[in-house]
């Protein structure tokens, strides 16, 4: 650690004071951060996860558990009970579910994570997260809700791993 004394010309008298500095070598500083970091990624990474399949497991149960209340239509294959305006899609032929996708991008200071529907099932961003322009098919939300109900746990523990990497920085 490098300690200086040096005299000041501030607001003391030239001669009666002594200035004391402390600077700690950068690498030390730098490692320690480091350290915290990565450790704390780690976690960080772990939560992300667990969020994101928390969020595709939600939209997945709003989609095929929760009971529907809109139209039964009778197809070749089988009666179909719709969802009705402002529930979430009922299941028809499973591709909406099947295309459910996440990701997770980790970049040297961050880390991002998304959940979502594919290209495979473009359709339910068209017409019916938001229902269609227009207004003929009304909105069913199933991604924002999702997300609404598990977000808030998660920035919950995200701030419990900053908090961890804070204390570990100053050890």
């Amino acid at each position: 650690m490098a300690w200086s004394l040096a005299e000041s010309w501030g607001r003391f008298v030239p001669g009666a004071n002594v200035t004391v500095k402390f600077v700690p070598p950068i690498a030390v500083v730098q490692s320690k951060l480091i350290a915290a970091w990565l450790k704390a990624r780690a976690k960080m990474t772990v939560v992300m996860d667990y969020a994101l399949n928390s969020i595709e497991l939600e939209m997945a149960e709003s989609m095929a558990i929760r009971p529907k209340s809109g139209r039964i239509y009778k197809r070749p294959l089988k009666t179909y009970k719709a969802s009705a305006p402002g529930e979430a899609p009922a299941v028809y032929s499973g591709t909406l579910l099947e295309d459910l996708q996440q990701e997770t991008t980790q970049a040297p200071w961050g880390i991002k994570g998304e959940v979502g529907v594919g290209m495979n099932a473009i359709y339910a961003k068209l017409y019916l997260e938001k229902g269609s322009p227009g207004g003929k098919i009304k909105p069913r939300p199933f991604v924002k809700p999702a997300g609404d109900k598990i977000i808030p746990l998660f920035k919950a523990q995200m701030a419990k791993v900053t908090a961890q990497m804070m204390r570990d920085m100053s050890r």
